[in-house]
């Protein structure tokens, strides 16, 4: 018996010995190696995002040719991510599409079953929510309560490219021209250049993810013809999230990182993650949406210049005139 208290003692010794061991290796790999720690993070955030930029790629390509099972599938999947989770973004591109590929195809009874969920899930989502009352608005017997939902839409979000468009519809359907004119100049006025320069919001993470204390602004200058946007990061920055205007038309060109005096370096081979933004050819464009940013992996671009004091980010873009069919349909018809 004594000699069996004695090997549980040993044991028991052993093992917090190990426990104690672990815990000094592991503090001590973070003290003096965080940095690679750091990037080992920032790698694995850039494999996990880029994981789910494909897959939402190959659903909305599939919803492209017809086919809607991939999206449906993939949404299902998805289905334990909330808005803050770092998939949610390229969930709500899918079910954007997904939404519209139904609406396109008069789907509007199977619409209002999936809108329904996610509207519990994130109210304030107003494009869907745009969506939700217009194809409620064609089911038997709801047409007032679609219509009131669009109404009370355009009175808070009159901005909203698909509220603009969901409004203009029922007003073109009841004749009012009253409400059309003010439609025009809602779009009129949305064209004003305080659009493009207000509303800019640059965040960088340093390994605590995007934060109010790791921010700074945005100066938005026209350069040679075009807009021309600047702001200064940490060197230590692993990440970097540029915030643009909501409801915005804007067309990139090119985007560059400049450490401390070198040369600038391309920042769009860095570009992670992009939300409410679509590529067009060479180019990077918004989409009228509520909430687009864009986010870049510089982790690898900061370690090239480490010793530099400043990490200054650099855009140009050209703020683009929306073309919509229903608007110029209207303007012809009702000769606004």
């Amino acid at each position: 018996m004594r000699l069996s208290l004695k090997k549980a003692f040993i044991f028991s010794n052993c093992i917090l010995l190990t426990v104690f061991i672990f815990f000094i290796v592991t503090g001590s790999i973070f003290y003096f190696h965080g940095k690679y720690v750091t990037a080992l993070g920032d790698r694995w955030i850039k494999g996990y995002t880029n994981s789910a930029s494909n897959k939402a790629e190959n659903a909305i390509g599939s919803l492209a040719t017809g086919q809607s099972g991939v999206a449906e599938s993939q949404l299902l999947s998805w289905r334990q991510f909330q808005p803050g989770d770092r998939v949610y973004p390229f969930k709500r591109q899918i079910f954007i599409e997904f939404i519209r590929y139904l609406h396109a195809q008069k789907n509007y009874a199977e619409l209002v079953d999936h809108a329904g969920p996610w509207l519990s899930m994130n109210e304030r989502d107003v494009t869907v929510r745009a969506y939700w009352g217009d194809a409620i608005r064609q089911l038997e017997g709801r047409e007032a309560e679609g219509k009131q939902v669009l109404v009370k839409l355009w009175s808070r979000f009159p901005r909203n490219s698909m509220v603009q468009r969901f409004y203009t519809k029922i007003s073109v359907e009841d004749d009012d021209l009253t409400a059309l004119r003010a439609i025009q100049n809602r779009f009129e006025t949305d064209w004003e250049e305080p659009r493009h320069t207000n509303g800019w919001h640059l965040y960088w993470d340093t390994g605590r993810g995007f934060n109010q204390s790791e921010s700074g602004p945005v100066r938005v200058e026209k350069h040679k013809g075009e807009w021309r946007l600047l702001g200064d990061v940490s060197p230590r920055a692993i990440r970097v999230r540029i915030d643009l205007p909501a409801y915005s038309t804007l067309r990139f060109s090119d985007f560059f990182f400049s450490l401390g005096d070198t040369p600038q370096n391309s920042a769009v081979r860095v570009l992670g993650q992009v939300h409410m933004i679509q590529r067009d050819g060479s180019w990077l464009q918004t989409t009228g949406g509520d909430d687009p940013y864009l986010i870049f992996n510089t982790s690898d671009l900061t370690e090239e210049e480490n010793a530099a004091d400043t990490v200054t980010f650099i855009g140009r873009f050209q703020a683009v005139r929306p073309r919509h069919e229903w608007f110029e349909t209207m303007t012809a018809r009702f000769d606004l």
